[in-house]
């Protein structure tokens, strides 16, 4: 399991136990209660291939 380095992101959910944590590759986390967190969003990370594809095209 890779390891993470998080900071927590406050928000009022915090009171109610829904935290927001923010890893060191700038994704967003969250946990409910006691269990373990979730990585939230996971279609947002950039695609590699389609950033290098979007810029081919831009420029010809």
């Amino acid at each position: 399991m890779p390891n993470y380095y998080f900071k927590e992101i406050w928000t009022p959910l915090k009171w109610v136990q829904i935290r927001f944590f923010r890893d060191d590759d700038n994704r967003v986390w969250v946990k409910f209660g006691s269990k373990r967190r979730k990585l939230l969003h996971k279609g947002d990370l950039p695609n590699p291939d389609k950033v290098q594809q979007a810029s081919d095209s831009y420029y010809s």
